[in-house]
């Protein structure tokens, strides 16, 4: 296993443990920021999810991988949301404050 492969399956090992955890949590609507190819899509039970990335290219991917009608996918910037307060009761935001030009505005935002 090269060191890539490693990494990866890091991520996706701590990324299963986050959704299992939400997964306890009572059904409501969740937005992923940065929902990048939506590999991990299915592993959400009861929530109705709205992904968001700024990748064309991840989104179409992701558009492959959306298990059902209780996925949506849009092109955004989760540093200006199209969103009034109070749409969703969860916010997941994986492997983004890393690569965000202004993380301090996405997570007032």
């Amino acid at each position: 296993m090269n060191f890539s492969t490693r990494i990866f399956s890091f991520f996706n090992h701590i990324l299963k443990e986050i959704i299992q955890t939400i997964n306890t949590y009572p059904a409501g609507r969740i937005l992923e920021i940065g929902v990048g190819t939506g590999s991990h899509l299915e592993w959400y039970q009861k929530h109705s999810v709205v992904g968001i990335d700024l990748s064309d290219r991840m989104l179409r991917k992701a558009e492959r991988q959306r298990p059902s009608a209780n996925t949506t996918l849009q092109k955004m910037n989760g540093e200006n949301l199209g969103y009034s307060n109070n749409q969703f009761d969860y916010v997941v935001i994986m492997h983004v404050l890393a690569v965000t030009p202004k993380p301090e505005k996405l997570m007032r935002e």
